[in-house]
């Protein structure tokens, strides 16, 4: 739930919680006596779950560039106060650059106070922080990754070893989330409007690990930062095809196509952007996976 407000007081969620309410108050402290570096090189990753931000901040890591301050303003145990200057106040507190990432629908949707994704990003835009955002090419596929985390119990893998779940999805339960990013999507759009940012695409820039290196020198050139080679732990859990991973594929894709679009089985198949000039999806037949 957000911000914790329904978990079970158990000692060991009151020890978290005092502990990250600590780092909090550090972070304001340091947010109001330490100068910033003139030179520092931040980065605020901005993207919806699902679409590869731990991913990006571990290769960025790995670079030795920047230190990773992972997702600080979670609610894994309560809101963050103060967004701004707790994100500043850590950057202060850090040796060199570092990287985070937020997600839109979580400051919008799921705090009891609201944060305005576009305050919050033009505000640390005007703070010289540099704003990565990346996206899902295909909503069905962002919508399967969910599912598929839930029904392991994991969000993220670090072996090889093959996934063995097949669950069945209710169909209309996907359909919901997938409305659902759609909806955050054009939110996401409307926070960046007007900010200078790089784009970057999961299917594209992060999905195959062949592609890694090359996105870590794009972020690191555009950044004006020196190139290393990167590695991560994380691999990927949904590497079968959409069919291959749900005991109900034909059904989800019915449904899908009764709303408009086709479920393409083909991964990184049609066109690289499926939004017009206004920054809306297209409601077109074909839905890229």
């Amino acid at each position: 739930m957000a911000g914790g407000h329904n978990r079970r007081l158990t000692p060991q969620y009151l020890r978290l919680l005092f502990g990250m309410r600590r780092m909090e108050l550090r972070s304001y402290l340091q947010d109001a006596v330490l100068k910033p570096r003139p030179d520092a090189k931040h980065v605020l990753i901005f993207a919806q779950g699902r679409s590869g931000t731990t991913l990006l901040e571990s290769l960025l890591c790995s670079t030795g560039n920047f230190t990773g301050l992972g997702e600080p303003l979670h609610l894994y145990t309560r809101e963050v106060w103060a967004p701004v200057r707790h994100l500043r106040g850590l950057a202060l507190g850090a040796q060199g650059n570092v990287v985070a990432h937020v997600k839109g629908s979580q400051l919008l949707h799921e705090r009891r106070r609201p944060v305005d994704p576009y305050r919050l990003l033009h505000s640390m835009s005007a703070e010289r922080w540099s704003i990565v955002h990346v996206r899902r090419q295909g909503i069905a596929n962002q919508v399967l990754s969910e599912c598929l985390a839930r029904s392991r119990g994991a969000y993220h893998k670090i072996d090889d070893s093959p996934e063995q779940i097949r669950p069945r999805i209710d169909p209309q339960d996907f359909l919901m989330r997938y409305d659902r990013r759609l909806r955050f999507h054009e939110e996401d759009q409307a926070a960046l409007a007007g900010l200078p940012h790089l784009s970057l695409v999961y299917e594209h820039d992060l999905m195959d690990s062949a592609c890694h290196q090359a996105t870590a020198d794009r972020v690191c050139d555009w950044l004006d930062l020196p190139r290393h080679p990167v590695r991560t732990e994380l691999r990927r859990i949904g590497a079968r095809a959409p069919a291959d991973q749900i005991s109900n594929y034909d059904e989800i894709a019915s449904a899908l196509r009764a709303r408009g679009f086709e479920w393409d089985s083909t991964l990184g198949a049609g066109p690289s952007n499926p939004l017009n000039a206004d920054g809306h999806y297209l409601r077109q037949r074909k839905e890229i996976v």
